[in-house]
């Protein structure tokens, strides 16, 4: 019976299973290989718009910041004017998007910010992005020099510049000895 199937062109239970199970593996494989090329895409997205965030905040301290002690003219509308690269934001630490699961909603990813404190000195600014994959990148600047730089999660990304700018802000409002 088996040599007549056989002939007819059937194929027995064993050889289908191991088909359908060589396929599911080939299939989970590149699923899996899919997957971290798109973190590593991701990634890269973050870690490039940082690095162009960095010079381009150092450019514009060599240009304007000198000159007026300040980051206040260091704007989003004049930096998406400029740059065709990446989209700026400004917020305040407080202000960031974050949804009920704790996360950045989408349209934080890959966007730069600049980020303020309201009671921070005018000389000071941070600067972040974010990556789908919840790694934010993070400069803090005084004046020219970089005096933060890390790679994070976001929970200890909020909780650092929460405490760094809580601890710069009481750094520069020292009380007045002549009054």
């Amino acid at each position: 019976m088996r040599r007549e199937l056989r002939d007819e062109g059937g194929f027995y239970l064993v050889e289908y299973i191991l088909s359908v199970t060589i396929t599911a593996s080939i299939l989970v494989m590149g699923i899996l290989v899919w997957s971290n090329i798109k973190c590593n895409a991701y990634e890269s997205r973050a870690r490039d718009n940082f690095e162009y965030a960095l010079s381009e905040i150092r450019s514009y301290w060599d240009m304007t910041g000198r000159k007026q002690g300040s980051y206040r003219g260091l704007v989003a509308s004049s930096m998406n004017e400029d740059s065709s690269m990446a989209r700026w934001t400004e917020t305040e630490i407080s202000m960031l998007a974050i949804d009920d699961t704790g996360d950045l909603t989408e349209e934080n990813y890959g966007t730069i910010y600049i980020i303020r404190d309201k009671d921070a000195p005018a000389d000071e600014i941070g600067v972040a992005t974010f990556s789908e994959t919840g790694r934010v990148y993070y400069a803090h600047f005084k004046q020219a020099e970089q005096d933060v730089s890390s790679e994070l999660m976001l929970q200890a990304f909020l909780i650092l510049v929460k405490e760094n700018y809580q601890t710069k802000t009481s750094l520069a409002q020292t009380p007045n000895i002549n009054t």
